[in-house]
């Protein structure tokens, strides 16, 4: 067995066919709640595909976990010696001893001087939010000051840093990017020696012809026909938007030799190691501003060569995620939506739970509520509010606040599965789409029914009513639920009625983009 898929026990080939076999509940009807039937309340929640997926790459980082243990790495070891700085009750700064190393080191050289308040001030203008205005003065007017005004002023300008730093409100946001930095080559490498980037579907041809789908879905859209506040054509504006956006992803081209990513973390150690030649004497400090040091100046490398999407993968370090980024159009999608795929090749031709969640992130760059006080995009987003409304009413458990809370996540949600059904039409035969991929004495399911079984179980969670909820997107039976009870082609895939509470007919539908578009 390889070494990887040795970590995580009792996991098929097939996810979708290992789901269908133990957590379908059947005594709930699809079409009467689609969400409790794929995702069976009585399961234990991490039997869901989306634990299971989530614990391999767990188990992975923890393997390199046991065995970084027992490597000697520098930055590893200052990054213990700040965390038991940062839990110790008594934290103090000695003015005295700090300047008396600057005194030491800058003599009588004015020039020195300023340069050590210009190194330190980047910190200070880093993380303190109520700056001083005459040292924001100095330091943006390049003015040099005397060696007196210097001595006075920086001592209780890097004490300053020390007492935000060495608080409990501190920014890891470094330690964890180095963190994951160093873990992700280690996965990534595991994963390169055990095949599975071999195994990863290429899609750039498909994803041209999702992207085509979606063209037309706009070609056909009534509201699209309308100008901006500019006078130019929206159709034009949403095209580009499309064709230009990129999607780049783990396990892909520009993982498979992990150059890329072996050179920032070298820079990175090589920006830390710089750093901490200069001493505030006090350690911790020094660390905490080595890192801090290190990180900002990766982080402007990263965005500046075109590698912001690549900075976050890393950052979001092997996260059940994907996202998009508007001021650079750009798609990321993470390794666990990647490998191990939901489903063999035996039942379905493409990688259709990726292509929905990439239909997400790709209608993120569109669906915005700024276009309901431009255009009669509005009709719409009012249909859909009252939907999510309604799928709250019925499904809801607790606080359930979709509609206009969650629209810019409930919306892309619609349109990215659509779409995604779309493609699945296009690349099977109606006979081949009712072709039995699973079988038991009991329960029979078609290569059509697979699809929103996918899409259903990718959401599965135990349900728990909240008192509060605040997160942009809708709970995950509202997300399942509510896009699935917006398609006749879901009713008539599983025979639904009318009275049940998940039938869609043509007519009762809000439809953002396509000629049913109001």
């Amino acid at each position: 067995i390889p070494l990887l898929l040795s970590f995580l026990p009792i996991f098929s080939a097939d996810i979708l066919k290992d789901h269908l076999t133990k957590n379908v509940d059947l005594s709930v009807s699809p079409c009467d709640d689609f969400f409790r039937h794929t995702c069976s309340q009585a399961v234990n929640w991490t039997e869901f595909p989306t634990s299971k997926i989530i614990n391999f790459y767990t188990n992975i980082s923890e393997r390199f976990k046991e065995i970084s243990e027992s490597i000697n790495n520098p930055i590893m070891n200052d990054i213990f010696i700040l965390s038991k700085a940062l839990n110790k009750s008594n934290k103090q700064f000695d003015r005295t001893q700090f300047i008396n190393l600057i005194r030491m080191k800058c003599t009588s050289n004015a020039k020195c001087y300023n340069e050590e308040f210009a190194y330190y001030f980047q910190f200070y203008n880093w993380i303190i939010e109520k700056k001083s205005e005459r040292l924001v003065h100095f330091a943006s007017s390049n003015m040099t000051m005397d060696i007196s005004m210097v001595v006075k002023v920086l001592p209780a300008m890097v004490e300053a840093t020390f007492n935000y730093t060495m608080s409990d409100t501190t920014d890891e946001r470094e330690i964890l990017f180095y963190k994951s930095i160093v873990n992700r080559l280690f996965v990534m490498d595991q994963l390169k020696k055990d095949g599975v980037f071999d195994q990863v579907v290429q899609f750039q041809h498909d994803l041209q012809d999702f992207k085509q789908i979606i063209l037309e879905r706009f070609r056909n859209t009534s509201w699209l026909s309308e100008k901006d506040e500019f006078g130019l054509s929206l159709l034009s504006r949403f095209e580009d938007t499309i064709k230009n956006i990129v999607v780049t992803y783990d396990l892909g081209e520009s993982d498979s030799d992990l150059k890329l990513l072996r050179s920032y973390n070298s820079g990175f150690n090589k920006y830390y190691y710089n750093a901490r030649q200069r001493s505030t004497g006090n350690e911790a400090l020094d660390i905490a501003l080595s890192l801090n040091f290190a990180f900002n100046k990766i982080f402007n490398e990263m965005v500046t060569s075109g590698q912001t999407t690549l900075f976050y993968r890393v950052e979001w370090h092997l996260m059940y995620n994907a996202f998009y980024i508007p001021g650079d159009n750009e798609v990321g999608i993470l390794a666990p939506f990647l490998f191990p795929a939901l489903t063999d090749n035996s039942t379905l031709n493409k990688p259709y739970s990726l292509f929905s969640i990439i239909g997400h992130e790709l209608f993120h760059s569109v669906v915005s509520k700024e276009w309901a006080n431009k255009t009669s995009f509005k009709n719409e987003m009012e249909c859909m509010h009252n939907h999510y409304n309604k799928t709250c009413n019925v499904f809801g458990e607790g606080v359930c606040n979709s509609g206009n809370l969650t629209f810019e996540e409930d919306g892309p949600d619609l349109e990215g599965f659509r779409t995604t059904y779309q493609l699945l039409m296009r690349n099977y035969e109606t006979e081949a789409l009712k072709e039995i991929v699973f079988n038991l004495s009991n329960f029979t399911v078609n290569r059509e029914q697979s699809m929103f079984y996918l899409y259903g179980m990718s959401y599965c969670s135990e349900i728990i009513a909240s008192e509060e909820h605040t997160d942009v997107h809708s709970h995950g039976h509202i997300r399942v639920n509510g896009v699935l009870s917006q398609m006749p082609e879901f009713s008539k895939a599983f025979s639904c009625k009318s009275g049940q509470k998940m039938y869609a007919e043509k007519g009762d539908i809000c439809d953002l983009f396509g000629g049913d578009s109001k």
